[in-house]
């Protein structure tokens, strides 16, 4: 399972939240820089971006 999360894209923030505590975890990074990390892999420049996007459902 630590690789397969390099795969997934979330598509809400509850998903990004989810996939940088996977994140967080495995590469043992800040949650914020996780949560940066998600976001990127979503799409997104960076946690704040995708959260003005998607809103904060």
């Amino acid at each position: 399972m630590a690789a397969d999360y390099k795969h997934r894209r979330p598509m809400s923030i509850p998903g990004i939240k989810s996939l940088a505590k996977t994140i967080k975890r495995a590469e043992g990074i800040q949650h914020a820089r996780a949560l940066d990390v998600a976001a990127k892999q979503a799409g997104y420049e960076n946690f704040v971006h995708a959260r003005r996007v998607l809103g904060d459902a």
